[in-house]
């Protein structure tokens, strides 16, 4: 068909790469499979892979948290009140324990009752998956939010994990240690942001 077409590749661990733009009738596309790696060339906008714990972190755990006894929270940053409407940062600080057979998705939600930002993405800006990630190895993953603002002001709670997949056929790395009670999800209460005008 005529038009610009989208090329979709699905790996055996549930991860999915999305390429648009490729017009119809293109000759000479070359499609290159390289193996993921984490380095130096990483934006620091997206966040850094270091061998070093950070001396300080915003926020801590009051417990110790890991998912699966492979990955630890070791701490986060975020504003504790947002405006509707205006870009803020959360920042996720976490330890890798051991290796990690798959390339899992970071999700937050930030949520109440009726209302949830999505902030779901691939860590680091998918240049360092988490399949690439060595025991040792410190992540400092940042990513951006944005409230709408017809969204309601008031309290909002943050939620991580990790998951594999896509809807409705989506996997989460459980949670190993965790405050109790758990979600049901194996999804983490952070903290919480209030939303203002």
């Amino acid at each position: 068909d005529p038009g610009s077409h989208a090329l979709q590749v699905f790996g055996e661990d549930g991860g999915k790469t999305l390429v648009e733009g490729i017009a119809a009738g293109s000759a000479g596309v070359r499609l290159v499979l390289d193996a993921a790696t984490c380095d130096d060339s990483i934006d620091a906008k997206l966040g850094r892979v270091q061998r070093e714990v950070p001396s300080s972190i915003a926020n801590r755990p009051p417990t110790r948290v890991a998912w699966d006894e492979r990955i630890e929270l070791l701490g986060w940053e975020i504003p504790p009140r947002v405006r509707a409407g205006e870009k803020f940062e959360l920042v996720l600080l976490y330890k890798v324990l051991k290796p990690i057979d798959r390339s899992w998705k970071i999700f937050i939600h930030v949520e109440r009752p009726k209302r949830r930002i999505n902030a779901d993405h691939e860590p680091l800006g998918g240049r360092c998956p988490t399949s690439t990630w060595k025991p040792g190895d410190v992540i400092i993953d940042r990513t951006s939010l944005r409230v709408d603002p017809s969204y309601d002001r008031g309290k909002y709670d943050v939620l991580i994990g990790f998951f594999s997949g896509w809807a409705p056929s989506w996997k989460n790395l459980p949670l190993s240690d965790a405050p109790e009670p758990r979600d049901e999800h194996q999804r983490l209460t952070l903290t919480s942001v209030i939303v203002e005008k």
